[in-house]
């Protein structure tokens, strides 16, 4: 199956590198790249075209001018690119397993979308991460992790690599259902097109939450893989943070839930 990947960024050059590293070295190759750039200004262009002649990546670079946190606008902008049937969402700071596409896509299935996560990283596990460390796939073992500083936790059961394991991972811990993240999910273009695609008026929060919600509500269900397909987030500070606005984004989602909206008027149609 063609699938699309959708990859958030903004000046973090530097890891969108290790990202497409990751991506390299997938098992399941048929996807195209739309690198949604909320208005970069490092050498995220020089390592897109980079990536473009080492690795053979087909790539769409979808950027706008900075304009403050517009991740909502410049993923819609992206997914008016698509073409291909099936989107999956992934961070420029999270490094993707190498079964990462190959699991989206074969666990797709018509009428729901994937929830899963990522393995957060400390600071100086983030530091250690080698372009050879992601290439011979040491960086996605518990023994690694540990060695480099990432403490002893549940959260390492990620790198589990059985579905009958996960089932069992995944209901034991995540009993408050399935949510779409926008660091590691995935859903059929034309469920994500029928329900406006992401709400604009959301700034940093709960903004790919939200977008979850309207989908469970036009009856797309989600299913979680948090326990069989992750990536590993790269560590950083986030300065956009601001209380305001996750609490004008949770009037939107609670709205979203109360009122069992399915489509924002906010969204693709003003694009």
């Amino acid at each position: 199956m063609d699938v699309a990947i959708i990859i958030s960024t903004y000046n973090k050059a530097h890891f969108l590198e290790l990202v497409f590293v990751g991506l390299s070295v997938q098992t399941h190759k048929n996807f195209k790249l739309y690198i949604a750039d909320d208005g970069s200004s490092d050498n995220t262009p020089e390592i897109i075209e980079n990536a473009k002649k080492q690795y053979g990546f087909n790539i769409e670079h979808v950027w706008h001018p900075d304009n403050g946190f517009q991740k909502t606008l410049i993923l819609n902008k992206a997914i008016k690119r698509v073409k291909e049937p099936y989107v999956i969402f992934l961070d420029g700071d999270v490094i993707p397993q190498p079964t990462f596409v190959e699991l989206h896509a074969r666990y797709a299935k018509k009428g729901r979308y994937i929830s899963s996560g990522a393995l957060h990283l400390t600071e100086p596990t983030s530091n250690a991460i080698t372009k050879k460390d992601i290439l011979d796939g040491s960086i996605f073992t518990a023994s690694w992790l540990i060695k480099n500083d990432l403490p002893k936790s549940k959260n390492l059961l990620k790198l589990n690599n059985s579905y009958c394991v996960s089932k069992l991972l995944n209901a034991l811990f995540f009993f408050n259902g399935p949510t779409l993240n926008g660091n590691n999910s995935s859903v059929w273009l034309k469920d994500l097109v029928a329900v406006g695609g992401l709400d604009t008026r959301m700034g940093y929060g709960a903004e790919d939450r939200e977008l979850g919600t309207r989908l469970e509500n036009a009856g797309i269900k989600g299913v979680q893989f948090r326990y069989l397909i992750t990536g590993l987030h790269l560590y950083h500070t986030r300065p956009y943070k601001n209380e305001e606005i996750i609490t004008a984004n949770r009037k939107i989602w609670d709205k979203t839930k109360r009122e069992k909206i399915t489509k924002t008027p906010y969204g693709l149609s003003e694009i």
